[in-house]
């Protein structure tokens, strides 16, 4: 099947589980953690979403396709995980989930995801003429990027090879300013680079030599031993998510094989949860014996049993708790938690991403620290954060007005897609970043941290492009003594 229409299936598969659990709890009294109208609303939610994909086409259907993925992940898969499992809602104690709580934050999502969908489709209708008057830009772009291969993966494994190098030997503890910007730099070139060359993969696989898949390959291999070295939770969230990524801008209707299929739904099911309980029994190590990842490999670090399986899963699940903090957003009004969303204080957390405090001190809590603390009851020095989420950014900034904020995202989202539509690596580029946004909006909904990295994402892509460019005009350099040869022939 296509790639739309397996998330499309996956969508539908999630309203029929909702619809027959309503019917059961509705007919039967059985005893869930959700009766039969949130159940219904659930199921809408899932209908709704697949709906919109299907009557979608173009970069529409691109931008459709990765929030609907983020969506499904964040808010229709919560809900299904804590059906399914009885799991319980995170932040308890600052609010009371029960379902009346949940209907209300499922019909803000329906009425959000609907006028999401309603300002992609008027840009889309809008730019789209404009779009048709040139010659086929994502064929172009995609042709630039082929040609540029050489360049790209080279940057891109000399930047994971030293990411890897970094991290295993020092972790993440680089003191100093420099030392701290230099980390900054070559993190952002390795996730500039994984888009790039995932992009790279998808379109040129069939065309690339056995050098190229090789070196494609070891650049997403040290990635992901980077990551899962300090512990990080999303060396396999990466690879996965910049391969969604890339396909959605590609080709949003590309085949994917039922063993492909069923090979993702096996290491979301089973590696998935092993993985991010195992990481993070490792992350808990380190830091509290205070070791680096190398003076480790010789010891041996009791990480994972069979006793923690169950625990594994409800790492995966809480992992994705959109939901969970929507529903506290709408519920429970922290103390102080209106001045957090100002637009200068959040211009002031952006800055802070790509400004170490050591060199200009600006005093900002980020906005994932700050709710970590007033809904986590985490203190505000707790090396992680917790997340808003999409919706609940919306709802903080724009109130009951959040149906119409998702409708300026909507229409902001698709006019840059378009605008983007240029034919070439940077504008390639840009589009990728554009999606990732949309992403990790959804997920995560700390905007400060989203667009401070992106921001530091396009001036490596920016640099990426002029170095391909500067080579490429090297190469087509005429010296004088080559243009009297080839005269005189």
């Amino acid at each position: 099947m296509r790639f739309a229409t397996w998330v499309i299936f996956a969508l539908l598969a999630c309203a029929v589980v909702f619809t027959a659990q309503a019917l059961v709890t509705g007919l039967y009294g059985a005893d869930l953690p959700l009766n039969a109208k949130t159940l219904l609303l659930a199921s809408g939610l899932s209908l709704l979403w697949a709906l919109l994909i299907h009557k979608s086409e173009g970069l529409q259907r691109s931008v459709l396709l990765i929030a609907g993925i983020a969506l499904f992940l964040s808010y229709v898969g919560r809900l299904l995980a804590i059906t399914l499992d009885d799991r319980r809602f995170q932040y308890p104690f600052v609010v009371s989930f029960a379902d009346s709580s949940v209907q209300h934050a499922l019909r803000y999502l329906l009425a959000g995801t609907f006028m999401f969908w309603l300002g992609t489709k008027l840009t889309y209708a809008l730019m789209k003429p404009r779009l048709q008057e040139s010659r086929n830009p994502a064929e172009r772009a995609s042709i630039q990027i082929f040609e540029y291969r050489a360049v790209l993966l080279a940057v891109g494994l000399v930047a994971a090879l030293f990411l890897f190098v970094l991290w295993v030997g020092f972790g993440q503890a680089l003191t100093g300013t420099r030392a701290a910007l230099l980390g900054h730099l070559i993190l952002s070139t390795v996730g500039m680079c994984s888009l790039v060359l995932m992009y790279l993969a998808v379109k040129w696989w069939k065309d690339l030599g056995v050098p190229e898949r090789f070196a494609i390959v070891a650049f997403f291999v040290l990635q992901t031993l980077a990551h899962f070295s300090v512990g990080g939770r999303s060396a396999l969230y990466i690879p996965l998510g910049v391969w969604l990524t890339a396909v959605a801008l590609v080709n949003p209707n590309q085949h994917i094989p039922v063993r492909s299929a069923l090979l993702l739904v096996m290491v979301g099911a089973l590696v998935l949860p092993l993985y991010l309980y195992t990481v993070t029994m490792f992350r808990e190590f380190v830091r509290n014996t205070g070791a680096t990842p190398l003076s480790l490999v010789s010891q041996g670090v009791p990480l994972f049993g069979t006793s923690q399986f169950s625990p594994a899963f409800s790492l995966v699940s809480n992992s994705f708790s959109g939901l969970d903090a929507f529903i506290a957003t709408i519920s429970y009004s922290a103390p102080g938690v209106e001045a957090l969303f100002s637009p200068i204080n959040i211009i002031v957390s952006t800055i802070t991403v790509f400004v170490p405090d050591s060199l200009v001190p600006l005093n900002s809590i980020p906005l994932g620290k700050a709710f970590g603390y007033l809904y986590q009851g985490l203190p505000t020095w707790a090396a992680h954060s917790g997340a808003w989420s999409g919706f609940g950014f919306l709802y903080m900034t724009s109130g009951v007005f959040l149906p119409l904020a998702a409708f300026l995202l909507g229409a902001a989202v698709m006019g840059l897609m378009l605008r983007f539509a240029r034919g070439s690596l940077w504008f390639a580029g840009l589009q990728l970043l554009v999606l990732s946004f949309v992403t990790q909006f959804f997920i995560s909904g700390n905007v400060d941290i989203i667009i401070g990295e992106l921001v530091i994402n396009a001036v490596v892509l920016a640099g990426l492009a002029i170095i391909c460019e500067s080579r490429k005009a090297r190469r087509e350099q005429v010296t004088p003594l080559a243009l009297h040869k080839s005269l005189q022939a």
